[in-house]
This record gives C-alpha cells, sequence and structure tokens, in this order.
C-alpha cells in the first residue's frame, strides 16, 4: 500500500478565520461530485488529539477555539498547518475501511514526530478514490511555532517516521521524475519583459494590452508585463550595447575623434589605449600633449617587480646574535 503526504500551503496565510473555513470544510459534505458513494457521510471520522475542551462537531467556532487555544501569538498569520495524508486508489470496501484504519495510526504517528505538544484535528474522508485524511494542527506548542525545513518535508515523503509495524504495510508513493534535470549552473532564460523590449514597435502593438492607471500593461504568454518595465529593459540593452561600443574596437583600427572639450584635441584609439595627442587647453592656450599608454604602464610595473627581486637577492642576511656566557 502506497501513501504520500501533502502540506497544503495558503497563500495569504491561515489565521483564525482561515482555520475556520478549513475545518468548515472538512466537516461538510463538500461541493463536489462524489467518486465512490456508500450512502453514507464523506467523514468517516473525527479525531482529536491534545484538543482542550471537548468535541462538538455541530460547531465549528468552539473547535477552532479549543484548537487554537495554546496558540502563544494570538495574531499570527500562520495559526494552523494543513497536511493530508493520502493512501493509493481503491475501490475494494475491505481495502478502503482497513485503509482509514491504517490514516488514523499514521496520523498519530506524524503528530508525535512531527509536531510534538501541538493540538491537531484529524478528518478522514471516504468519497474520493483514495481515501485520505486531513489533519488541521496547530502551529504552536504554547511555547514556540513549527517550522518544517525542507530537509523534513523530503523526509515525511519516505515514510521513514512510521514504526517499524506500518513500514511493511505502506510505502512511499512518492514518483520521480525523470524530466527534471537539477543542473549544477543551468543556461539563464530571457524574462519576458527582455522578450518584449527586443521586438520592434511594430511587433509590440500587435500584442495585447490593457491600461492600468497611466501605463499599459503587456498580456504576453498568459503573463502581465508593465510597459515600463520593458522600458527599463530597453535602456538596460541599449546602454550595454554603448558600452561594447565604447570600449570594443579591434586592435590595429585606429580612429580619430574630436573632442570638444578640449578645444580641438584630436583622440586616437587602438585598441583599448586612448592617446591624446596633441590639444590646446581653451583656459591658457598652451599646447598639452598627455598620453594614457596602458602597455607603457605595464612595463614600468614589470621593471618595479624585477627590480624589487633584485635587492631581496642581493640583501644581506641577518647574522646571528652573539651569545656571551659570564
Amino acid at each position: 500500500m502506497k501513501a504520500c503526504v501533502f502540506i497544503k500551503n495558503a497563500k495569504r496565510g491561515r489565521g483564525r478565520a482561515q482555520t475556520l473555513s478549513l475545518i468548515k470544510h472538512c466537516l461538510s459534505e463538500g461541493r463536489s461530485v462524489k467518486e465512490v458513494s456508500d450512502g453514507q457521510s464523506r467523514v468517516a471520522t473525527i479525531d482529536a488529539f491534545g484538543l482542550v475542551g471537548g468535541l462538538n462537531e455541530k460547531k465549528p467556532g468552539k473547535l477552532r477555539d479549543n484548537l487554537l487555544r495554546q496558540n502563544h501569538d494570538t495574531k499570527s498569520k500562520d495559526a494552523s498547518k494543513h497536511v493530508v495524508l493520502s493512501i493509493e486508489d481503491t475501490l475494494d470496501p475491505v481495502a478502503r475501511a482497513a485503509a482509514l484504519r491504517i490514516l488514523r495510526r499514521m496520523a498519530f504517528e506524524f503528530l508525535k514526530v512531527y509536531a510534538p505538544g501541538c493540538a491537531a484535528l484529524a478528518f478522514a474522508h471516504n468519497d474520493r478514490k483514495h481515501p485520505h485524511l486531513h489533519l488541521v494542527v496547530a502551529n504552536s506548542d504554547s511555547n514556540r511555532a513549527v517550522h518544517w525545513k525542507p530537509k523534513l518535508l523530503r523526509q515525511m515523503q519516505s515514510m521513514e517516521w512510521l514504526s517499524k509495524d506500518l513500514q511493511i504495510l505502506v510505502q512511499s508513493g512518492r514518483r520521480e521524475s525523470s524530466t527534471v534535470k537539477h543542473e549544477p549552473y543551468p543556461t539563464a532564460k530571457l524574462s519576458l519583459a527582455a522578450e518584449l523590449a527586443a521586438m520592434t514597435p511594430e511587433d509590440l502593438e500587435n500584442i495585447s494590452w490593457v491600461r492600468r492607471g497611466k501605463t499599459r500593461v503587456f498580456i504576453y504568454k498568459g503573463r502581465r508585463v508593465r510597459e515600463r518595465t520593458v522600458d527599463k529593459e530597453r535602456n538596460k540593452h541599449e546602454n550595454t550595447n554603448r558600452s561594447i561600443d565604447a570600449c570594443g574596437v579591434p586592435s590595429g583600427t585606429p580612429e580619430t575623434s574630436r573632442n570638444p572639450c578640449q578645444g580641438g584635441a584630436t583622440l586616437e584609439r587602438r585598441g583599448n589605449c586612448d592617446i591624446e595627442e596633441t590639444g590646446t587647453n581653451a583656459a591658457t592656450g598652451n599646447r598639452t600633449g598627455q598620453v594614457a599608454n596602458n602597455g607603457a604602464v605595464t612595463d614600468l610595473v614589470e621593471a618595479l617587480l624585477n627590480l624589487r627581486k633584485k635587492r631581496k637577492r642581493s640583501a644581506p642576511a641577518n647574522p646571528a646574535p652573539e651569545i656571551k656566557l659570564s
């Protein structure tokens, strides 16, 4: 028999109101069509673990209050956690009844290992082909919240936390995907804004868009991209090309240009070296020649390093101090 553990995450947190909605959903018959109908309620059993107060299923508000009574942070947005334990599909009534008993035992052992000291409610449902159990766990043991790291989540799926007798009956139902590859350095993909920025204005106008305030929002590949985000990507691309054009002139191709700030000085570009040959200073009228040659600087640095090595070799060793015995 294969089983899986699902941790249901709430996009906006699961506070007191969301916990009440979850309890009502687990107690109700649901709005979807039942896959397996035996003429009875879909809620097969309800179990309480460490609950303060009674178990009154007719009053979901009281259940919520009793569940979160020992919560140390009453204003927390994650007041509870939602865990689903599920067994593989089966239509045999005897196997389904056995699966429900195994799920109740799994819920007890799960709480003992991963949420010790936390109150919880367990709702076993029998309306699907796969018998499953909903665990609503209080996210507090009256002192601190429960924190499940990714390593613990992987351990939950392995079913190593089950007792030895249950491990004989229950195996992990987690599927290993053959298409997922975790490369050490995956190739970076262009963002949607970069793809839109690379388009021509004519092609960009053919994409559907909506007005959002003072800006347009493009609907591209099922996502919404703001026009100002596209403009930022376009400006970033233009600045990158401009810097490449400024420093990427091939060596051996002299290019002269006039610099208006130096009073008509001629600037010759050779590779990465800018050599300003002659120029007239507008303020003083004197002709100055400034040479910025990377090759000359490199030769000077090498000469200094060689001189330092020679000095180290020729330096006499310090004589050992003499020790006089009285």
